[in-house]
């Protein structure tokens, strides 16, 4: 499901479809197929190490359970006290 309901899917869509041709247009622009391969690996482990970034910062510090306590606890319980309360926003 998107974030939203179906209010957002059309502009979800189009930003992904946006991102993608700006990026093809962007290696287009590249002059040598080298220059275009090292720009694309760079640019994926960026954003791959920006994801890393985040997954760290939103799990770092957060309940850890053993598994006597994780036998006392139902799935519900365990999910809300090992993650974090965050309301999602466009930033």
């Amino acid at each position: 499901n998107f974030v939203g309901g179906n209010a957002w899917r059309s502009l979800e869509i189009l930003c992904l479809f946006l991102h993608h041709a700006i990026y093809i247009w962007l290696v287009a622009q590249i002059p040598t197929i080298p220059q275009k391969l090292v720009f694309m690996v760079l640019s994926q482990a960026t954003g791959g190490l920006f994801i890393g970034v985040v997954f760290t910062v939103g799990h770092n510090a957060m309940e850890i359970l053993t598994p006597e306590e994780m036998k006392d606890t139902d799935f519900i319980r365990m999910q809300l006290v090992t993650t974090r309360n965050i309301d999602p926003s466009p930033f």
